[in-house]
C-alpha cells in the first residue's frame, strides 16, 4: 500500500467506524458514492474483502480487521506529524470535536469553546451536548468532558479538577419561600431533580465545611425532567432549589441570577474527566485545548 491510498484508507476506517457508508460520507464531506468506490479500489489493490456486507450489518472481515489495526495507527503517526509541523507554525488546524453533558456545555463549555476558537482561527468546532453517553469512536468525537468516574475500558480518560457540586435558587425563589439552613429542611421545599442515564438523581450529597462526616438526603418536589438544562430553566424561573455543578453554573452564580445556599456544607465533588479514544497520540489540537481549559477551570473551582 502506497501514499496514494491514504484517501481510500481514511474512507474505510469511516466506514467502521461511522457504522454505514452514507455516515462515513457525511463526515469526510463526500458523496456515498465516492466513499464505496474508494473502499473498492483498496480491496481490488490488495485482492481481498475487507468488509462483510449484508442488509443489516457492516463488519471488517479478518483480513479488514488487520489493516485497520495498521491503518489506524499508520494515521495516528501521520496525524502526529502534522501536528509537530503545526505547532512549529504555531496554528492550530482541522476539526475539533468536543461532546459534554447538557448543563455543562450550554452554560460553561460553549462560551469557552468559542473564545477558544478565536484565539486559534484556523480551527473549526464541532461541540455536540446532551446527557447520554456517545460513543465516541462512532460519533467521530475527539475528547468528552464528562463528570464521574471513567466506566468504559475502550476509552482512556484524564482527569482535569474535582468540581463542588452547589444548592442554589433564584432571588425569586428565595424570596417567597426562605432559604434552608440545613439540608435536613430541604425537605420542605420544593427541589428540582433530573433522571441521569435513567436514574432519578433524588439523593444530595453534603459534608458540613467545619470538617463533619459527609451525609445524604433524599429530595423531592413537583419539577423532575430527563434535561438538566430543563431543571437549570426552572431554577431561574424560580420554581424551586437546584444541585448542580458550581463550574457548570459559575456564569449564572457570579451574576446573581442563582443564589448560593447551605453556605455551612459543601455539595458532593464530581471529578470533570476528559474522556478519548484510546490512540497511538493525542492530537495537538486537543492537547492545546485541554491544556488552555485546565488553566481556566482551576481558577475557578
Amino acid at each position: 500500500m502506497w501514499l496514494h491510498n491514504l484517501d481510500e484508507l481514511q474512507m474505510l476506517l469511516a466506514v467502521v467506524e461511522a457504522g454505514s457508508f452514507t455516515e462515513a460520507g457525511r463526515r469526510l464531506n463526500v458523496s456515498t458514492s465516492a466513499v464505496s468506490a474508494g473502499v473498492r479500489r483498496l480491496e481490488s489493490e490488495l485482492g481481498v474483502n475487507l468488509l462483510s456486507r449484508t442488509t443489516r450489518s457492516l463488519r471488517p472481515t479478518a483480513e479488514g480487521e488487520v489493516l485497520l489495526e495498521h491503518g489506524r495507527r499508520a494515521m495516528d503517526i501521520l496525524e502526529a506529524g502534522r501536528d509537530r509541523t503545526r505547532k512549529m507554525s504555531g496554528a492550530l488546524l482541522g476539526t475539533l470535536s468536543v461532546t459534554s453533558s447538557t448543563v455543562l456545555g450550554t452554560y460553561f463549555l460553549a462560551d469557552w469553546l468559542a473564545g477558544f476558537v478565536a484565539r486559534h482561527p484556523d480551527l473549526q468546532l464541532r461541540f455536540s451536548v446532551g446527557d447520554s453517553r456517545v460513543d465516541l469512536v462512532s460519533a467521530g468525537m475527539d475528547v468528552a468532558l464528562r463528570d464521574g468516574p471513567l466506566e468504559d475500558s475502550e476509552l482512556s480518560a484524564r482527569q482535569l479538577v474535582e468540581v463542588p457540586w452547589v444548592a442554589c435558587a433564584s432571588p425569586a425563589y428565595l424570596s417567597r419561600c426562605g432559604a434552608p439552613e440545613d439540608p435536613s429542611q430541604l425537605a420542605r421545599h420544593s427541589c428540582i431533580t433530573h433522571f441521569v442515564r435513567k436514574r432519578l438523581f433524588n439523593r444530595w450529597a453534603f459534608r458540613p465545611t467545619d470538617g463533619g462526616e459527609p451525609f445524604e438526603v433524599v429530595v423531592g418536589g413537583s419539577f423532575t425532567t430527563d434535561n438538566a438544562a430543563v431543571s437549570v430553566q426552572w431554577a431561574l424561573d424560580g420554581q424551586g432549589i437546584l444541585f448542580q455543578s458550581s463550574l457548570a453554573l459559575r456564569r449564572l452564580l457570579n451574576s446573581g441570577a442563582l443564589v448560593p445556599i447551605l453556605e455551612g456544607f459543601q455539595g458532593r465533588t464530581v471529578p470533570l474527566c476528559a474522556v478519548m479514544p484510546r490512540r497511538v497520540r493525542v492530537p495537538w489540537r486537543v492537547r492545546t485545548m485541554l491544556s488552555e481549559l485546565s488553566e481556566s477551570i482551576e481558577s475557578f473551582v
